[in-house]
Parts: structure tokens; C-alpha cells; sequence
């Protein structure tokens, strides 16, 4: 039998300064997506200067995710709001190759404070 380990999705919005970070965890595919475009439309209707979508826990990111970072970019950018993808994941920046969208999009160090990673067989407490 195969195991296969779920990665539960999160999606957070945390403010520095004037500027909001997404910080979302887990897969963003046609089920999750919505749930982040609410998200980052929430934090584009607020009085900020800059958003900061932090991809550093994603695991899989399909079309639909990408539509969503595509249309914020455009709200962003037609509110003058500053706009960049940060700590975007090996998985993630290869479907931003494949598609031709990393001229798109600026990417930033991620601002959200990571654990490192258990090792193999051993849970992060």
C-alpha cells in the first residue's frame, strides 16, 4: 500500500507596515484557488502600499492558481499597489517557467519566519 501524506491548505493574511502578506501553505489547484483570490482581495481592498504573496509552503500549484496570481497582479497594479511573489518554491517557479510568466512577476525573500524541516521519519514539534 501507498501512503500518501494530505497537505492541509492555509491561507493567511498578515500585515508589516503598510504592506500585507498572503502566506499560503498546501496545494493551490481548482478547489483552493477561490479561497486565496478572496484572501488577496481582501488585503487589495484595505489602505496598503505593497502585497507579498508567500508561496514558501505551497506543494503544487496548477492553472487555476496561477489564473488567481495573474488577476491580483492586475488589481494590484491598476490600485498602484506593489505586487511580488516571495519564497516561491522549486515546483511552483517550474510552472512559472513552463508558462513564460517569471518576466511577469517580481519575487522578493520571503518575510515569514520558517522551521526547519524534521528529518526523515521524525514530526517537527
Amino acid at each position: 500500500m501507498i501512503e500518501t501524506q494530505a497537505h492541509a491548505f492555509a491561507c493567511r493574511v498578515f500585515f508589516v507596515s503598510e504592506r500585507a502578506i498572503v502566506a499560503v501553505s498546501g496545494d493551490i489547484d481548482l478547489a483552493t484557488a477561490p479561497k486565496v483570490e478572496r484572501k488577496i482581495n481582501e488585503a487589495l481592498a484595505l489602505p496598503i502600499s505593497g502585497i507579498r504573496v508567500d508561496l514558501g509552503d505551497v506543494t503544487f500549484l496548477d492553472s487555476s492558481g496561477l489564473h488567481v496570481l495573474l488577476q491580483a497582479q492586475s488589481r494590484a497594479n491598476e490600485r498602484g499597489i506593489a505586487f511580488a511573489l516571495a519564497a516561491v518554491p522549486r515546483e511552483a517557479m517550474r510552472v512559472l517557467e513552463l508558462t513564460g510568466m517569471t518576466e511577469r512577476f517580481r519575487f522578493r525573500e520571503s518575510a515569514i519566519p520558517r522551521l526547519p524541516a524534521a528529518p526523515p521519519g521524525r514530526t517537527a514539534s
